[in-house]
């Protein structure tokens, strides 16, 4: 609560990840993108009720195809920033090392 996040989630059993990341920018965004490279790939290992698990992000570029957004119930607000200005959002901490990355690269 109180962090920017991008979208994104879990990839179901038999799911491609283009389908995932549709899927899930649907659900979160109410539009559709245009999906395009990796940038970045990390793992972090949170413990949600004690029980620690793995999530490996990766983290890709994508052109949005529509300026209709509408946010599912989990998100209060977006934003279309700057990865510059992005930083200076609080973001969740993988997200700003995926920012960061994303302005290494140039991108």
């Amino acid at each position: 609560k109180g962090l920017y996040d991008f979208p994104g989630g879990k990839i179901k059993v038999c799911e491609t990840i283009n389908s995932a990341i549709q899927r899930e920018v649907k659900e979160e965004i109410g539009t559709t993108v245009k999906i395009g490279q990796p940038f970045y790939v990390a793992d972090w290992r949170p413990a949600p009720q004690g029980e620690t698990i793995q999530i490996i992000g990766i983290f890709f570029l994508c052109t949005i195809q529509s300026d209709e957004i509408t946010l599912s119930s989990d998100h209060d607000e977006f934003r279309w920033e700057t990865p510059k200005a992005a930083l200076k959002l609080p973001l969740i901490k993988e997200n700003a090392e995926a920012v960061e990355a994303l302005i290494k690269l140039g991108l």
